[in-house]
């Protein structure tokens, strides 16, 4: 099989050069392990990134660490040769990347050199890409998460007579694990359900075989030489391809594209996390958060409002007597009057009470309470809320997320491998 020579291509064979690091020296180092091996190995097989083996946080998290969404106005639209859906957008360096492929090769496409015609063809029909905005794409899964527990719960739901008494619900059966912890933003963007081509840092193209036929997936992909020549050339561009799901392509923060074109060869880590705050924007702990956490409840129970208004009223006094009553309607603006005047109490102590559940189950809320107590008067409410989210966070015992941190997902992009 003929390769593509360029002694500036980055190679990274299996279980040799895999993403050593979510910081800019891991990078460096892994840049240098690869180049020893294509030195030494100049017959070595190009290998996507192994999502499956290495976490599922490419796409999610910036250099250090934080979960991000995108400032959707600086992503752009995918040029029309690649996709006849207008609505699909990704980095700017990620769409420069695959332009810059297609504009340059297109002779190579066209004259099948290397055998690369019809793969050629294939991988510039863009299939999935950011279309939706994250936040609505919470909102819509989640309400639907929510409004399912809540039928199925009836002695529970039977309680449920307003929206106050509802947040009270979601609290109970989060203590009891019957409603996913995604209902806090930062954890749907870790969870399946959120896929790295929503945050703009990855595609998915066009792909005709059945995901489940695993040895189809590898004759079409993983073990096709006219994809693999292809590979090299969209690494040449800064992108490599998702190995366990290798539809998928991410903007390679590690390859010798990106550091050309964005790092200037600088080694300095406040250039890499530059990139991210130049695109992006953290979200765990941030008022953002809170806010719609709050608004995903409002949402929530507007939607069991509309479908399930009625509860049965038990009658204490004769258990076996109960009656129909009609839940509590609440306005937006009602609620948005009570969320601006009970901020630092009751909101602020049931945000305490959910990231308690989540993150330091073994203590209890109304020790954070005591001691914010005194700080609400100084602080205003988006300190009050990262403090409180720190301190429940990043105090606790090792969490989902701090483990996968340690050992296998300090990377640069990731993607949840999910089809």
């Amino acid at each position: 099989m003929e390769k593509f020579s360029n002694k500036n291509k980055v190679i990274l064979p299996p279980e040799e050069a895999q993403f050593q690091s979510n910081t800019l020296s891991g990078i460096y180092k892994n840049r240098l392990q690869e180049r020893t091996i294509l030195e030494n190995n100049p017959e070595v097989q190009l290998v996507g990134v192994d999502s499956f083996k290495n976490g599922s946080l490419f796409g999610k998290i910036d250099f250090e660490g934080n979960v991000i969404l995108p400032k959707k106005d600086l992503l752009v639209h995918i040029q029309d040769e690649f996709t006849d859906i207008n609505d699909f957008k990704i980095n700017p360096l990620l769409e420069t990347g695959i332009s810059s492929l297609y504009y340059t090769r297109r002779v190579d496409f066209a004259t099948n050199k290397n055998n690369i015609a019809e793969i050629g063809e294939k991988i510039f029909i863009i299939d999935s890409a950011y279309d939706t905005d994250p936040i609505e794409k919470y909102y819509e899964i989640c309400t639907i998460h929510i409004s399912e527990v809540f039928l199925e719960e009836e002695d529970l739901s039977s309680k449920v007579s307003d929206f106050y008494s509802f947040v009270d619900f979601i609290i109970t059966l989060l203590k009891n694990k019957e409603i996913s912890k995604k209902i806090l933003l930062s954890e749907f963007i870790l969870s399946s359900d959120f896929s790295p081509t929503d945050t703009g840092l990855a595609y998915d193209i066009d792909n005709d075989v059945d995901p489940s036929d695993r040895e189809g997936v590898k004759q079409a992909y993983n073990e096709n030489p006219d994809f693999i020549n292809v590979s090299y050339l969209l690494l040449e561009n800064g992108i490599r391809y998702d190995q366990n799901v290798p539809w998928r392509f991410y903007l390679d923060l590690s390859s010798e594209y990106f550091f050309t074109n964005y790092f200037n060869n600088n080694s300095n880590k406040d250039l890499s996390q530059a990139f991210f705050e130049e695109y992006y924007y953290p979200v765990q702990g941030t008022l953002l958060e809170f806010e719609v956490l709050f608004e995903l409840f409002y949402k929530s129970y507007l939607k069991i409002y509309n479908e399930d208004a009625y509860y049965y009223k038990i009658n204490n006094k004769c258990n076996y007597n109960s009656y129909l009553r009609k839940r509590k309607y609440l306005n937006y603006k009602d609620f948005k009057s009570y969320f601006k005047k009970n901020l630092k109490n009751n909101i602020l102590k049931e945000y305490i009470k959910i990231l308690n559940i989540i993150y330091k189950p073994e203590t209890h809320y109304m020790e954070l309470l005591k001691k914010i107590a005194p700080m609400k008067k100084r602080l205003d409410i988006s300190k009050l809320v990262g403090y409180t989210y720190n301190t429940l966070k990043n105090c606790s015992k090792q969490t989902r997320r701090t483990n996968v941190f340690s050992n296998t997902s300090k990377q640069g992009i990731s993607s949840r491998s999910s089809y």
